[in-house]
């Protein structure tokens, strides 16, 4: 009604949904969807994680795992247009980890600074291989999986779709 002065809220996840989460059917829940996450402690020591110094953005892998398995298939492709320490790809592993799934993701960067070069590339390719956690030495077993790096050139504005070139590079 225009006069209504209370609305209606909804709070949670679709019934239909909790009963796929609990049958097993889709990404698995380990906790129910609730109306308060508190991630202070995750974002504590986070410039370590995944065996980089990153000191800014960066965003911890719980949360990242958190907002990814909201979708029910194993088997998305993840797209991450910001990437800056590898937080979303670490996430996908690690959930695929966790629950057999086959989630792929593509990390995009303008590589300011060199940050593709010296900390997402390399925080990825530690998370699949393992490393040594940075402070106490202790190892972190790998993963598992593939990556690919591409490089491409800056494409200039042009009316010719003839004329735009792109060039990659492993």
């Amino acid at each position: 009604k225009e006069t209504t002065t209370k609305g209606l809220f909804y709070s949670g996840i679709p019934l239909t949904r909790r009963a796929e989460i609990e049958g097993g059917n889709g990404s698995q829940k380990e906790t129910p969807i609730i109306n308060f996450y508190d991630f202070s402690g995750d974002f504590g020591n986070i410039r370590h994680e995944g065996g980089v110094d990153f000191r800014s953005g960066k965003k911890p892998t719980r949360l990242l795992k958190m907002l990814i398995n909201l979708h029910k298939g194993k088997d998305i492709n993840v797209l991450d247009f910001f990437a800056g320490s590898g937080s979303t790809g670490h996430a996908v592993l690690s959930l695929n980890e966790d629950d057999s799934g086959t989630r792929k993701f593509l990390l995009c960067t303008n590589n300011e600074n060199k940050i593709c070069e010296g900390v997402t590339y390399p925080r990825l390719e530690k998370v699949i291989k393992g490393y040594k956690k940075n402070g106490d030495g202790e190892r972190v077993e790998g993963l598992g999986g593939n990556l690919q790096y591409f490089r491409t050139d800056f494409v200039r504005k042009t009316k010719n779709r003839a004329q735009v070139r792109i060039s990659l590079t492993g």
